[in-house]
């Protein structure tokens, strides 16, 4: 609907269920599963539990773990591993019996009885799948208001939340892109601080450089070949560690739901060259104030005496700090 921001739209709480007169027709093309969805409440089972008709469990798809599929009003194949084949299960529609389990899916909690019986529970037909031709389908169905013909990747919007796994990987995205922002971030000033402290307490060395006739470019470029072959060599081993924390981490991921179950690494090379160069820019980065401040140092600094400034915080100070400051308490 149009409102004054743009046009609005929202899912019906109660979608209209496919007319019988497109049923009928559909029927004359070829095969027609009717795909029926409705609550289930049973005892002791997960509350959110989704009945379906066993004919619609080969398209998810869901396959038998053990028992078999229903042939009886009473039987019922449910996902997970909350009932197991025989146990028999009080439900709002009445006692049934588990004669199999599949494997769940991750998007829903499913319970399959025999087609008769799900047609009897949820006589509302919303959605159908026809092994026919696609234009045949879409001749039948034209003129029919609401009804829309879904194929090849377009099959996905018949699932009952098909944006879940986008918004997943979004999420992921999200979570490793900050964390990774945040690494990169933090290990500029961590290599920053590590070289302008190593700097520090070579000023006699550089003093000693420039005493013999080192340039200020020389020492510069001595500091950032340090610093390369330091990169190097962690991003070399960044690289190897990450290819054995990488699978843990993924499965951490999956297992706290933080990734859809299907979440898996791949098998591609280019993620190892971008830590491997980000590293190694990262490890240049930081270098580069401290080379210029190695280069700037002189001949007299080979004078001093550097081990009067060994520690940043003598005795003496911290004990006149302490005196000089006292708790407003």
């Amino acid at each position: 609907m149009s409102t004054p921001i743009g046009v609005r739209g929202q899912e019906l709480a109660q979608p209209r269920a496919v007319p019988a007169g497109v049923v009928a027709k559909l029927r004359d093309l070829g095969t027609v599963v009717e795909d029926r969805s409705f609550a289930v409440r049973a005892e002791g089972g997960p509350a959110d539990l989704v009945g379906h008709p066993w004919s619609t469990a080969a398209f998810a798809p869901y396959a038998l773990d053990a028992g078999r599929a229903p042939r009886a009003a009473d039987e019922v194949v449910v996902s997970g591993d909350w009932a197991r084949p025989g146990t028999r299960v009080r439900t709002g529609g009445g006692t049934v019996r588990v004669v199999g389990t599949v494997a769940g899916l991750g998007f829903e909690n499913a319970v399959f009885h025999t087609d008769a019986r799900a047609a009897e529970l949820a006589p509302r037909s919303l959605q159908l799948v026809v092994d026919a031709d696609a234009a045949a389908v879409r001749e039948a169905v034209r003129g029919s208001e609401g009804v829309q013909v879904l194929t090849g990747d377009a099959r996905r919007y018949a699932d009952a939340d098909p944006d879940r796994d986008a918004e997943a990987l979004t999420a992921m995205n999200a979570l490793f892109g900050t964390a990774g922002g945040v690494a990169g971030f933090v290990s500029v000033f961590v290599v920053a601080s590590t070289f302008a402290f190593a700097v520090a307490r070579r000023r006699r060395e550089f003093g000693l450089l420039r005493t013999a006739g080192a340039t200020p470019g020389q020492i510069r470029r001595m500091v950032v070949h340090e610093a390369l072959a330091v990169g190097v060599l962690a991003s070399a081993a960044g690289c190897v560690l990450g290819s054995r924390a990488a699978p843990e981490l993924v499965e951490w991921a999956v297992d706290e739901n933080l990734a859809p179950r299907w979440f898996t690494l791949g098998d591609h090379t280019w993620p190892y060259h971008v830590a491997f160069w980000t590293g190694l820019l990262v490890a240049l980065c930081g270098v580069l104030a401290a080379s210029w401040r190695a280069g700037r140092t002189g001949p007299a600094e080979a004078l001093r005496e550097a081990s009067v400034d060994a520690r940043p915080m003598t005795r003496g100070r911290l004990l006149w700090a302490r005196s000089c400051w006292s708790p407003p308490w």
